[in-house]
């Protein structure tokens, strides 16, 4: 029995009301969509670093100020294509390729094409660029398990556990 201050009482509701309400909850939580983060916000929040004077912390904007206003740009939807030029060393390939490839996979959960000039240079993009920031992120249990591409091996289609994949 519920009693009230007012001396009014209800019956306690039976265990099956109990449970009946916490499954609705779950699927109403379970209903919800899940929330987007920008790139950049996805950057700062899951790229750890593998090489460099900042190797193994998580990215930030600070590291290279362009990065951010690039992420930016793209966040901003005002254009359909991006074009990054500058010299060596200077991250073109992780903001404009690595960031935006792990983005793709696993926040937005959709499958990509990689394009290189041989699969010889795509094997090397893998395995030197991307693979190695995917396996310090919390997305590591994504990559296959067994298989071709398991345990640092390459394949021309690397399908993740989320259901995306890589072409």
């Amino acid at each position: 029995m519920i009693t009230f201050n007012a001396g009014v009482s209800f019956p306690t509701p039976p265990e099956s009301f109990e449970t009946a309400r916490r499954a609705f909850r779950r699927i109403v939580s379970a209903g919800r969509a899940q929330r987007i983060r920008s790139i950049l916000q996805f950057a700062e929040d899951e790229i750890v670093l593998v090489e460099g004077p900042k190797a193994g912390r998580r990215w930030r904007a600070y590291y290279q100020p362009y990065q951010e206003l690039y992420f930016r740009a793209i966040d901003s939807k005002k254009w359909n294509h991006f074009v990054v030029t500058g010299n060596v060393q200077s991250g073109k390939s992780f903001c404009s390729f690595v960031v935006p490839s792990l983005y793709h996979l696993c926040e937005l959960k959709e499958s990509i094409i990689l394009a290189a000039p041989t699969m010889d240079i795509a094997r090397d993009k893998w395995e030197m660029e991307i693979e190695p920031i995917f396996r310090r992120s919390r997305y590591k249990d994504l990559l296959p398990a067994y298989g071709k591409s398991s345990r640092g091996g390459f394949s021309e289609r690397i399908d993740l556990a989320n259901g995306a994949s890589i072409k």
